[in-house]
């Protein structure tokens, strides 16, 4: 019986939705000036009854390859998901690196910093400078709550458009500010989705094995009773 219970355990893991990933921003993507820092935003399903998943974006500082950052703040922060909306109106900013304090502002990011342009974008805002960058392959993370109304899941593939400003010691700006629209990640499905789970090839082989065994032991389980 216990082998029974172990390939359906198998074939449950076979069945189950992949792990949740999202999108890398290179440090050296065409847009993203000469900051030496790369991107990673992220998110993990919080509450599947409550449709709330944790958003994590995370600064990468001088990863391998890159060259010695050319900014002392990162001074603003701002993202948008296409087409999602949240159930009281705007993500919720969590935390963000601890060397300054930060607010969430609805609108998006320029050379003035976060500005409220632009529809279904939000930025986090320093009350200071911002972000100290550290030393090569050191990050800070900025988290927030994504809280989506009704039955609404983060669907298959999302747009994402990431902003990021930058500034010398003085607190003004240095270079241009990073703007990668448009980059897709998908979802993959942690939790409910809406759009259907379609296990491999590999894993439906592997599925049919799975049944084919479970069933010739549940046989021979009950002869034996």
């Amino acid at each position: 019986m216990k082998r029974v219970v172990l390939i359906c355990a198998l074939v449950s893991g076979l069945l189950a939705p992949a792990a949740a990933r999202a999108s890398s921003i290179d440090w050296n993507c065409a847009t993203c000036g000469d900051h030496n820092t790369s991107f990673d935003v992220t998110y993990a399903l919080l509450n599947p009854a409550n449709n709330t998943y944790q958003l994590l974006i995370t600064a990468t500082y001088q990863p391998a390859g890159a060259g010695v950052p050319d900014f002392t703040y990162i001074s603003g922060i701002a993202f948008k998901l296409a087409d999602l909306t949240y159930e009281n109106g705007t993500p919720i900013l969590n935390s963000g690196p601890a060397e300054d304090t930060w607010f969430l502002m609805v609108g998006g990011l320029s050379a003035s910093g976060c500005d409220g342009s632009g529809v279904g974008f939000y930025c986090a805002d320093p009350a200071g400078f911002g972000a100290t960058h550290g030393a090569a392959g050191t990050h800070d993370t900025w988290v927030f709550t994504l809280d989506l109304p009704g039955t609404t899941h983060l669907p298959g593939s999302v747009a994402l458009t990431l902003k990021a400003m930058f500034a010398d010691a003085n607190g003004d700006k240095i270079g241009s500010v990073l703007s990668n629209d448009g980059t897709a990640f998908s979802s993959e499905c942690v939790g409910p989705c809406n759009t259907d789970v379609v296990p491999e090839p590999a894993s439906l082989v592997l599925l049919g094995t799975g049944l084919a065994i479970g069933a010739a032991a549940l046989r021979r389980t009950r002869r034996r009773t």
